[in-house]
């Protein structure tokens, strides 16, 4: 039976005891979603992740990336709310600048043919008790 405890969705552990079944739940939306261990570092992407940023391998980003030491979101001065994502707290970032400058330089990337792109983020806690946080781009 699944329940919400302080606005996190809590699923019974049979959903989660196979990695497979989380991986294959979040390549099935259709906007880009990024999972992040609780430092921060990226433990899953989906395909339409990859999509938008035009990344061709996962690897790239998974176990490379790190969401609280990107530059960017430092010099946003968000970090207080990115960090209250992973305490439990949903947190919505509406029109976000994407820093495609950085994109493209971090995952040399050479076929942007935008100048730029707005996004809403909203990060949340998935399972409280594993600490994985989930960032949906919309």
């Amino acid at each position: 039976m699944e329940s919400i405890h302080n606005g996190v969705l809590m699923l019974p552990r049979s959903y989660f005891e196979k990695e497979e079944l989380l991986a294959r739940v979040i390549e099935c939306f259709p906007y880009p979603i990024e999972v992040y261990a609780p430092d921060g570092t990226t433990v899953l992407v989906n395909r339409a992740m990859l999509n938008e940023y035009h990344v061709s391998d996962p690897d790239e980003i998974v176990g490379k990336y790190n969401l609280f030491k990107d530059p960017s979101i430092i010099a946003s001065g968000q970090m207080n709310a990115v960090k209250k994502a992973f305490q439990g707290e949903t947190v919505f970032f509406p029109d976000v600048k994407v820093p495609l400058e950085e994109i493209a330089e971090r995952y040399g990337i050479r076929d942007l043919d935008v100048e730029a792109v707005y996004q809403d983020i909203t990060l949340f806690r998935m399972i409280s008790k594993s600490g994985l946080c989930c960032s949906v781009v919309d």
